[in-house]
């Protein structure tokens, strides 16, 4: 895989899919940190680089209702 050179996203691939000038918090330590997703750079536009993982965590005791 080649590497991306673009500063734009922090050389991941991915930006902020609110704020796509900054890079995704999700592809990168220290990107944006609004929440929004990672959605694919500029230089990434068919999103073929992949960044290493995804995380998520839920407080149990903060949901009020499980979806099944």
């Amino acid at each position: 895989m080649k590497s991306v050179s673009c500063p734009v996203c922090a050389w991941s691939g991915w930006v902020c899919e609110v704020h796509t000038d900054r890079p995704s918090e999700v592809a990168t330590e220290g990107g944006c940190s609004c929440g929004g997703a990672a959605a694919p750079c500029k230089c990434n536009p068919d999103a073929v680089y992949d960044f290493a993982a995804v995380f998520a965590a839920v407080d149990p005791e903060s949901v009020k209702d499980w979806v099944h």
